[in-house]
Protein backbone atom coordinates (compact mmCIF):
# COMPACT_ATOMS: atom_id res chain seq x y z
CA UNK A 1 0.00 0.00 0.00
CA UNK A 2 2.72 2.54 1.17
CA UNK A 3 4.39 1.83 -2.50
CA UNK A 4 0.83 2.14 -4.44
CA UNK A 5 -0.03 5.64 -3.28
CA UNK A 6 2.70 7.79 -4.56
CA UNK A 7 2.96 5.56 -7.97
CA UNK A 8 -0.45 6.22 -8.49
CA UNK A 9 -0.05 10.15 -7.81
CA UNK A 10 2.70 10.45 -10.04
CA UNK A 11 1.12 8.64 -12.77
CA UNK A 12 -2.30 10.49 -12.60
CA UNK A 13 -0.48 13.91 -11.53
CA UNK A 14 0.79 14.20 -15.09
CA UNK A 15 -2.01 13.47 -17.41
CA UNK A 16 -4.25 15.90 -15.25
CA UNK A 17 -1.34 18.74 -16.18
CA UNK A 18 -0.75 18.21 -19.31
CA UNK A 19 -3.21 21.31 -20.81
CA UNK A 20 -3.10 24.48 -19.75
CA UNK A 21 -6.90 24.79 -21.51
CA UNK A 22 -8.08 22.73 -18.07
CA UNK A 23 -7.37 25.82 -15.52
CA UNK A 24 -6.89 28.86 -17.61
CA UNK A 25 -9.11 30.53 -19.70
CA UNK A 26 -7.54 32.04 -22.37
CA UNK A 27 -6.03 28.83 -23.15
CA UNK A 28 -9.37 27.32 -23.46
CA UNK A 29 -10.37 30.15 -25.84
CA UNK A 30 -7.37 29.62 -27.60
CA UNK A 31 -7.57 25.48 -27.82
CA UNK A 32 -11.62 26.28 -28.84
CA UNK A 33 -10.47 28.05 -32.07
CA UNK A 34 -7.56 25.72 -32.93
CA UNK A 35 -10.27 23.05 -32.83
CA UNK A 36 -13.26 24.95 -34.59
CA UNK A 37 -10.24 25.35 -37.55
CA UNK A 38 -9.12 21.48 -37.32
CA UNK A 39 -12.71 20.44 -37.66
CA UNK A 40 -12.69 21.43 -41.25
CA UNK A 41 -9.60 18.90 -42.04
CA UNK A 42 -11.38 15.45 -42.05
CA UNK A 43 -7.81 13.86 -42.62
CA UNK A 44 -5.21 14.93 -40.32
CA UNK A 45 -4.19 12.19 -37.69
CA UNK A 46 -1.66 12.56 -35.20
CA UNK A 47 -1.25 14.90 -32.43
CA UNK A 48 0.65 18.78 -31.85
CA UNK A 49 1.91 20.08 -28.57
CA UNK A 50 1.82 24.20 -28.95
CA UNK A 51 3.85 26.29 -26.62
CA UNK A 52 2.54 30.10 -26.58
CA UNK A 53 4.48 33.03 -25.62
CA UNK A 54 2.82 35.65 -24.22
CA UNK A 55 3.60 39.38 -23.12
CA UNK A 56 1.80 41.44 -20.51
CA UNK A 57 0.75 44.61 -21.66
CA UNK A 58 -1.91 46.11 -18.84
CA UNK A 59 -4.64 44.13 -18.66
CA UNK A 60 -4.38 42.21 -22.05
CA UNK A 61 -2.16 39.42 -22.96
CA UNK A 62 -0.56 39.75 -26.24
CA UNK A 63 0.82 36.43 -28.26
CA UNK A 64 4.58 37.11 -29.10
CA UNK A 65 5.73 33.36 -30.65
CA UNK A 66 3.51 30.02 -31.49
CA UNK A 67 5.99 26.96 -31.71
CA UNK A 68 4.96 23.83 -32.28
CA UNK A 69 5.92 19.99 -31.28
CA UNK A 70 4.40 16.93 -33.15
CA UNK A 71 3.03 16.00 -36.38
CA UNK A 72 3.89 18.53 -38.83
CA UNK A 73 -0.15 19.19 -40.45
CA UNK A 74 -1.63 19.17 -37.41
CA UNK A 75 1.08 21.99 -36.55
CA UNK A 76 0.86 24.15 -39.39
CA UNK A 77 -3.38 23.99 -39.15
CA UNK A 78 -3.14 24.89 -35.35
CA UNK A 79 -0.64 27.58 -35.94
CA UNK A 80 -2.59 29.27 -38.55
CA UNK A 81 -5.59 29.49 -36.28
CA UNK A 82 -3.68 31.91 -33.77
CA UNK A 83 -2.14 35.49 -35.01
CA UNK A 84 0.58 36.43 -33.02
CA UNK A 85 -0.15 39.76 -31.98
CA UNK A 86 -3.64 38.95 -31.21
CA UNK A 87 -4.40 39.97 -27.53
CA UNK A 88 -6.69 38.52 -24.97
CA UNK A 89 -7.77 39.63 -21.54
CA UNK A 90 -7.05 37.63 -19.09
CA UNK A 91 -7.31 37.15 -14.99
CA UNK A 92 -4.46 35.92 -14.19
CA UNK A 93 -0.71 36.63 -15.88
CA UNK A 94 0.78 33.59 -17.34
CA UNK A 95 4.23 33.55 -20.15
CA UNK A 96 3.86 30.29 -21.68
CA UNK A 97 0.65 28.09 -22.15
CA UNK A 98 0.74 24.68 -23.84
CA UNK A 99 -1.71 23.23 -25.49
CA UNK A 100 -2.14 19.40 -26.23
CA UNK A 101 -4.15 19.08 -29.59
CA UNK A 102 -5.76 15.98 -31.02
CA UNK A 103 -7.92 16.20 -33.75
Amino acid sequence: MRTFLPILILLCSGSVLSDDATRNKVAKKLKHKIELKLKKYSNLSGFCDLYIEMKHRKSKAVVVSIKGNGDYQVCKVSKKAIKVGSSYQYQYPEKLIRLHIVP
